[in-house]
């Protein structure tokens, strides 16, 4: 959104919509590429072919998200129709690929304490990706000269900056594809005599009423959904907080936006172990809590002005710029808690996949998934919806150069950032609250399900 809005002067609710649109697509679409993996049947296993098509053409059309031919910067309405069509294409690629991929960590590990573990390092691995990407990248590409500085031009503001970004990651995109379907080839399974449920479109539409009908299921899908769309507006408000709040400069943009991906990773890995003494329930409800505090801290020093976001203290000879350095680090520590909350909600719902699998005979990973990452997705949809009229309601508008603030919308863009997510996550504990799902409720239904094979 940065980049359409900052560099290429589109409005944040035009931005917002046309990425929404897409994020709601990619949502409805999940569920479908669900059900497609689940009555795959192919010697090369149900999930590999879609991971490696899938995932060459969706980093190809990313590129082109940076690079826009010259014809659509003419009008903003071309521009808009732009995002909407690529956004679009690249959503739907990216469902081929990361369906697959999910359901294939679900086959991966059966264990009740493994798939937490599972879960975190992949989300570890997802963030480590994103510090190595995008947190470098504002001192890689977006480091500003002396003749920018001296001319007030902000490097976030410059399309090209942005097109050599993209570049670099579709090169980096294509070889971490290609190594994560050789990596993960041994573990196919032939699927050609698996049993299946319904086919055809009455199918789908049976196996996705079955799931939603499981109780277990809709609490941590309502639970997913409430938390993230207070996840995803507050990653969407923290890009231009750290512009234009902290006043960041491209290092100091770097450290906060990495400290943020670190934060969720070692989140993603402490979850396994919050898990083992707390039940995943707990470990929940542990993160909300987590959650809350962190913000409610930034909030109570920076929005009164107790701390300013560019206070500097001096130490010997050293200028210290503790008013960021605070920041950062409750900044990092929320993030830890959504780290916790993502790789567990991804683990439960690969429990009530194995229940399932347990009642029926029918392994519905690919369908379970899926409908995981329509919520997600779906999540995600709403809140860049949210967050574009948000900032425009704000004072936040579109513009390219070297564009300002009043010191009030700069303040108001501080307090969405700080107290958006944690009022939406203690709403996200309901649903969740009776989880019964525990490492001893797991156990009974395998022994439950051994007998009746028995008899």
């Amino acid at each position: 959104m940065v980049y359409y809005t900052q560099a290429l002067g589109l409005s944040p609710v035009w931005a917002g919509l046309a990425m929404g649109l897409a994020t709601f697509w990619e949502a409805v679409s999940d569920p479908i590429m669900g059900y497609i993996t689940d009555i795959t049947r192919s010697k090369h296993g149900r999930y590999h072919p879609y991971m490696f098509i899938g995932g060459i053409t969706m980093m190809l059309v990313f590129f082109f998200l940076w690079k826009v031919p010259a014809f659509f910067l003419v009008t903003k309405v071309l521009l808009f129709c732009y995002l909407v069509v690529m956004n679009l294409l690249l959503r739907t690629l990216f469902t081929v690929f990361f369906i697959p991929y999910t359901a294939l960590g679900f086959e991966i590990c059966t264990d009740y304490d493994g798939r937490s573990k599972l879960q975190g390092i992949r989300l570890a691995m997802n963030m480590l990706a994103n510090l190595l990407g995008p947190a470098l990248s504002w001192t890689i590409f977006f480091s500003q000269t002396p003749q920018q500085k001296a001319a007030g031009i902000e490097p976030n503001s410059i399309a090209a900056n942005y097109v050599n970004m993209g570049t670099g990651f579709t090169a980096a995109g294509l070889l971490f594809v290609l190594y994560c379907c050789i990596a993960t080839y041994k573990y196919k399974q032939d699927s050609r005599n698996l049993q299946t449920g319904s086919t055809g479109i009455a199918g789908f539409f049976k196996e996705m009423l079955g799931i939603l009908k499981d109780k277990n299921a809709r609490s941590v899908y309502l639970f997913l959904f409430i938390a993230l769309v207070g996840v995803a507006m507050v990653s969407v408000f923290q890009m231009f907080c750290y512009i234009h709040f902290l006043a960041c400069t491209a290092f100091m943009k770097t450290l906060i936006h990495g400290s943020s991906m670190v934060g969720m990773g070692i989140g993603g890995l402490i979850s396994q172990y919050m898990v083992r003494f707390l039940s995943k329930r707990g470990a929940i409800v542990v993160a909300v809590i987590w959650n809350v505090s962190c913000n409610v801290i930034l909030a109570i020093l920076y929005l009164p002005g107790i701390i300013e976001p560019q206070a500097i203290c001096r130490i010997y000879s050293f200028d210290v710029p503790y008013g960021f350095g605070i920041f950062m680090f409750f900044h990092a520590a929320f993030w830890v808690s959504n780290g916790v909350l993502l790789a567990t909600s991804a683990a439960m719902i690969a429990d009530v996949s194995e229940i399932n699998l347990l009642k029926t005979n029918i392994n519905k990973d690919g369908s379970y998934s899926s409908v995981l990452c329509f919520v997600n997705k779906l999540a995600i949809s709403v809140a860049i919806f949210i967050a574009g009229f948000v900032l425009s309601g704000i004072g936040i508008e579109g513009h390219t150069g070297s564009g300002t603030y009043a010191k009030d919308t700069i303040w108001r863009l501080g307090a969405v950032t700080v107290l958006s997510g944690p009022i939406v996550s203690i709403f996200a504990l309901l649903p969740v609250w009776s989880y019964p799902i525990t490492r001893e409720y797991l156990k009974n239904a395998r022994e439950e399900a051994a007998c009746v094979k028995c008899k």
